[in-house]
């Protein structure tokens, strides 16, 4: 699936996918691997989510980024208060 075919997808599955994340059963499909080539003649294996995968893990970061940003930030904090701060 493309970007482009993934609004049209949404729509007529939006119900059944969200109901699948908040049961908690929702699986990742497995990503497909790609061999990108290195200028010293080896390659490196890349993977590469589904369009849908990947939506639903920028979802999932730009909910639970800014709870760890605040709780580091604080914790970050804490500690260059108590002599272990660089």
């Amino acid at each position: 699936m493309t970007v482009d075919e993934m609004l049209p997808y949404l729509k007529e599955h939006k119900e059944e996918l969200l109901q699948s994340i908040r049961g908690g059963c929702y699986k990742p499909k497995p990503v497909r691997r790609v061999e990108i080539p290195k200028p010293d003649g080896g390659v490196r294996l890349l993977g590469v989510p589904t369009v849908i995968d990947r939506m639903i893990q920028q979802a999932i970061v730009q909910m639970l980024q800014p709870i760890f940003f605040v709780y580091l930030a604080v914790v970050q904090a804490t500690r260059s208060n108590d002599g272990y701060a660089c």
